[in-house]
């Protein structure tokens, strides 16, 4: 019986963390956060400049 026990709460534990992982995906960003999640403004504006460096690279001289 506490076997049992010990299952159901695993299983609740796992579908409440479940619900909130869809929750949280669901939910829009704040206003003005335009960078995605778990990554530093540092590589946020690394990618951004590569980006940039290389449409300035493809649309040639101006």
């Amino acid at each position: 019986m506490f076997f049992e026990i010990i299952v159901v709460l695993v299983l609740l534990a796992f579908a409440g963390w479940w619900l909130h992982q869809r929750r949280k995906a669901a939910t829009p960003p704040a206003a003005g956060a335009d960078e995605e999640p778990g990554r530093h403004d540092h590589a946020q504006a690394y990618e951004r400049a590569k980006a940039e460096a290389e449409l300035q690279r493809w649309s040639g001289p101006q």
